[in-house]
């Protein structure tokens, strides 16, 4: 999330004032934002390459350059991958020698 609010621009004094779903739609803010930016440079390329394209061929459109975004994880499909990596992270924590345990013993 670090990486993902200082790429919205967002100052660490800014980004702790605010609540989630204010940062959320900053992140949302910026994320349509590079969408667009993204379209704009692959309109200038669909331009370029309808332009010297032979007859018959279909036209390129400013997606084409892109790939699709992927789809949200169903909560279905969501509960076995979240197990997975529970597991993979309780594989690599021993918290019987974790200090915070020590500390409550």
């Amino acid at each position: 999330m670090w990486a993902e609010w200082v790429g919205c621009g967002l100052s660490a004094d800014v980004f702790w004032d605010l609540t989630m779903r204010e940062v959320g739609a900053v992140m949302e803010c910026k994320r349509r934002h590079v969408q667009n930016a993204n379209l704009r440079a692959g309109l200038i390329a669909a331009i370029l390459v309808n332009l010297h394209r032979k007859k018959g061929r279909r036209a390129v459109k400013p997606a084409d350059f892109f790939a699709t975004a992927p789809t949200r994880m169903s909560a279905r499909s969501a509960e076995p991958f979240m197990d997975a990596w529970a597991a993979s992270i309780n594989r690599r924590v021993d918290l019987s020698t974790s200090a915070a345990v020590k500390r409550r013993t």
